[in-house]
C-alpha cells in the first residue's frame, strides 16, 4: 500500500501542528503492473480553520 504523510511543522518549535495521511490502496511498479503502468493520483485539499473564530 502506497502511503504519504503530509506535515505542518512549526519552524522554531519543531512540533508538528497538523498532519494529513493519503493512501493509494497498493505500490504499483512496472515488473508487476506492466510498463506502460500509471500512477494513481488523488487530490486533495485541507483547509486549516480556527475552531472558534
Amino acid at each position: 500500500m502506497g502511503l504519504l504523510i503530509l506535515q505542518e511543522i512549526a519552524p522554531m518549535e519543531k512540533t508538528v501542528l497538523f498532519e494529513a495521511t493519503m493512501t493509494s490502496g497498493y505500490y504499483k511498479n512496472a515488473e508487476t503492473n506492466g510498463e506502460g503502468y500509471r500512477y494513481d493520483i488523488t487530490s486533495f485539499r485541507v483547509y486549516k480553520m480556527d475552531l472558534y473564530a
